[in-house]
This record gives C-alpha cells, structure tokens and sequence, in this order.
C-alpha cells in the first residue's frame, strides 16, 4: 500500500490520535541511548497546549509519514509523554533515521518523517531553543548533549560519593542545592534533602548510615550499576 492510499488511522490508531488531538499538555525530554538500549533523560521541560500544537498537526497527517527500508543506525533524540492518557502516549524521535515511533502500551507505531524533517526539526529546535543548533539542518548545538550528560553524571557521581560516606561539603552546596528539570533526578535530589534534614545531618559532618542507606535506594531506582 503506497503512502498516498493509506488512511491516517492505517497508520495511527483513533486512541492516539485522539490524544494528539486532545491534549492540553504534555513532558518533552532530550534524551540519549545506550549500548543496552535504553534511554536516558538528559532534560525535561513541560510544553502547553500551543507548543504541542504543530506538532500534533504534523504527525496527524498521513503525508508526514513515509514509509521504506532504510539501512542507518538509530540515535533517538527527544521523547514525549502525554501523562493525561492512561497508559501515556510516548512518542519518540529520531533524527538520524528520520524515524518516529508512537506508542500508548501496546506496541509502537513507527515510520519515517522524511516528508515533513525540516518542519520538525524547527518545532523540536523551539521547544529546547538554549540547546538548538543555528544550522538550519542540525539539531543540537555542538556539545550540547555532552554537557547535559556530564551535568546528570556530576550527580550520580555525588549520590555514590554519599552512598560511600566520602562526600565532601562543598558538595552539598553543588549538588544537593542544585534543582534539576528532569524530574527523577530532581526526586531523588529531595528525598537526599529530605532525608538528610530529618537525620541532622550537616555538610561539615561524615556522612550517617542512614543516609548511605537512602543513597544506595536512590541510585538503584536511577538504575545505576
């Protein structure tokens, strides 16, 4: 079936677009894959009803799918979730292989958005403008995904430091201070908070068991090796 015979509902089911349709909100997040495959939330922020908007015209127009056999190694690059369906609407993007993938629980819908990358690059480049690239084919700002990762990786590295009852004080003020949009590592940061408040626990002190404790949970639900 050639693209110019498929239906929109061949492609998206009625539940999904139904939610593209509909939404009021959603979470979009620059991400980055690992060798194992999964992805890692290098940034959140929250985008309103008008942001989503041409997105969601996009990829409710059966033109702005393609379909082909493509040989190229994928490298996704933003994820969006839409909490207010049950199960939440992920989609995610891929900007290497052109590809996006549609997925509200069972199973996703994928194809590529050769027909419409250069629309979406400038609405995805909108949404993270401190980290779009000023090319008009690029998507990130030389570095910019390396900084991100270092900046989550400087606090993993404090949660093990803390986990291991080595930290230092000025660490405190660094990392424990800081707030972070994505949102499990800015959980973990106030349960640390949390925890260290409700055990006395001061910067210039050797770090408590219980706090070590809390660490080592913290690190596990991140799934830190």
């Amino acid at each position: 079936m050639s693209p110019h015979s498929k239906k929109i509902t061949d492609i998206l089911p009625p539940r999904m677009l139904a939610v593209l349709d509909t939404a009021r909100s959603s979470e979009a997040s620059i991400v980055q894959q690992h060798r194992e495959l999964t992805l890692t939330t290098l940034f959140t922020k929250q985008l309103s009803g008008a942001e989503l908007q041409p997105f969601s015209v996009l990829a409710r127009n059966v033109g702005s799918h393609w379909f082909a056999a493509k040989r190229c190694t994928p490298r996704p690059a933003v994820r969006i979730v839409f909490p207010e369906s049950q199960p939440p609407l992920e989609i995610v993007l891929d900007f290497s292989c052109n590809a996006w993938s549609f997925d509200i629980g069972k199973g996703p819908s994928s194809s590529f958005f050769d027909p419409v990358r250069g629309q979406l690059l400038q609405i995805v480049k909108a949404w993270f403008p401190k980290y779009a690239s000023a090319g008009v084919s690029s998507l990130w700002q030389k570095g910019a995904i390396e900084e991100l990762a270092q900046h989550r990786q400087g606090f993993i590295d404090f949660l093990r430091r803390v986990a291991e009852g080595r930290v230092h004080p000025s660490d405190w003020n660094e990392h424990a201070v800081t707030h972070y949009s994505v949102p499990e590592l800015e959980r973990a940061r106030q349960e640390l908070v949390r925890a260290a408040i409700l055990g006395g626990q001061c910067s210039a002190q050797p770090v408590q068991g219980d706090l070590c404790q809390v660490a080592e949970r913290l690190l596990l639900e991140l799934q830190v090796p």
